[in-house]
C-alpha cells in the first residue's frame, strides 16, 4: 500500500484537453495536409510555367523558327513583288511587343487581307510549314485587254473591271494583250472599278477575234471614240479599218475582209455605212 502511494505521488500530471481542442484536432490536421498539397502543386505549376515560358521564348526569338523561306506560286513578277511587300509589312510589324516573323505569331489572315486589297485574285491560299516556311498559292484574275488613256494604263478583265493600274509615266509591257486606246482620262482607277462596260468588252472580243482574218499583219491597237461610237483597228502593216460599235460587228468585219482581199494596197477601209465601203489608198 505504501509503494502504491509513492507511485501515485511520483506519476506525471495528466494533460487535460478542452472540448474545443478535441473537436478541431482532425480539422487542423486536414488543413495542414491541404497546405502541404497546395505548396507542392504551386511549386510544380511554377516549374511548369517556367518551362513553358522558356519554350515560348525559344520559339518566338530563336532564328530557327523565323519565317525565312517564302515561296510564291501562281503569280507573275509584278504580282509576286506586291505579295512579297505585303508579307514583309506583316512580318516587320510587332504583335504585343513581340516580332511576328516567326512560325507561331505570323498571321496569314493579315497577309491575305493585304493581298486582296492590292491585287485582284481569283484564289489565294497561304500555308505555314514548320518551322520557317511560308507558301503562297494564288491566281490573279485573267487580263482580257489593256486600255491606254491619257492619264494611265488599265489592265481589265473580261467583265471590264480593273485588274491593274499603271500611271502614265510607269513602264508597262503589253505582251500578248490587245491594246485599246481611249481619248478620255480614266477617272476611277481603283482595283475592281469598271473601266469599260461588259457589252463593250464583249464587242471588243468579237473584233479582236475577226482581226486576224483580214490578213493585214498583226493588230497594233483598237481606238474607241465614245462620242461617235466609232472604232478603228490599226494594224502594224499600216492599214486601218473603221467601223461602228453600235452596228452589227459580224457584218462590218465581213465587209472589211472582202475589201481587204479586193484592195490589198488599201491604207484605210471604212465599213461604217450599211451599203457602202470607203477605201483610201
Amino acid at each position: 500500500m505504501k509503494r502504491y502511494r509513492e507511485r501515485m505521488h511520483t506519476a506525471p500530471a495528466a494533460v487535460h484537453h478542452s472540448r474545443n481542442e478535441k473537436s478541431f484536432g482532425p480539422s487542423r490536421e486536414m488543413w495542414q495536409t491541404i497546405r502541404m498539397f497546395l505548396n507542392k502543386t504551386t511549386f510544380e505549376l511554377g516549374i511548369l510555367g517556367i518551362i513553358c515560358g522558356a519554350a515560348v521564348v525559344i520559339v518566338v526569338r530563336h532564328p530557327y523558327f523565323q519565317i525565312t523561306d517564302i515561296r510564291i506560286e501562281g503569280l507573275d513578277t509584278y504580282a509576286s513583288e506586291i505579295a512579297r511587300t505585303s508579307i514583309d509589312e506583316v512580318r516587320n510589324s510587332p504583335l504585343y511587343g513581340l516580332p511576328r516573323n516567326n512560325y507561331v505569331l505570323l498571321q496569314v489572315g493579315a497577309i491575305e487581307k493585304l493581298l486582296q486589297s492590292r491585287t485582284v485574285l481569283d484564289s489565294v491560299e497561304l500555308v505555314k510549314r514548320f518551322p520557317h516556311t511560308l507558301v503562297v498559292r494564288a491566281a490573279e484574275r485573267e487580263v482580257a485587254f489593256v486600255v491606254v488613256s491619257p492619264n494611265g494604263v488599265a489592265y481589265i478583265a473580261d467583265d471590264g473591271t480593273l485588274v491593274r493600274w499603271y500611271q502614265s509615266d510607269e513602264q508597262t509591257d503589253f505582251g500578248r494583250y490587245t491594246v485599246i486606246r481611249v481619248a478620255e482620262k480614266i477617272q476611277n482607277h481603283g482595283l475592281r472599278e469598271s473601266i469599260l462596260d461588259r457589252e463593250t468588252v464583249a464587242r471588243m472580243n468579237v473584233i479582236a477575234g475577226h482581226a486576224s482574218s483580214l490578213r493585214r499583219g498583226s493588230l497594233g491597237h483598237i481606238s474607241i471614240e465614245s462620242e461617235s461610237e466609232t472604232v478603228t483597228l490599226q494594224f502594224v502593216g499600216g492599214v486601218a479599218v473603221v467601223l461602228r460599235l453600235d452596228a452589227d460587228i459580224e457584218v462590218q468585219m465581213q465587209k472589211a475582209r472582202l475589201s481587204s482581199v479586193k484592195f490589198p494596197a488599201a491604207k484605210k477601209i471604212d465599213v461604217r455605212f450599211a451599203d457602202k465601203v470607203f477605201v483610201t489608198f
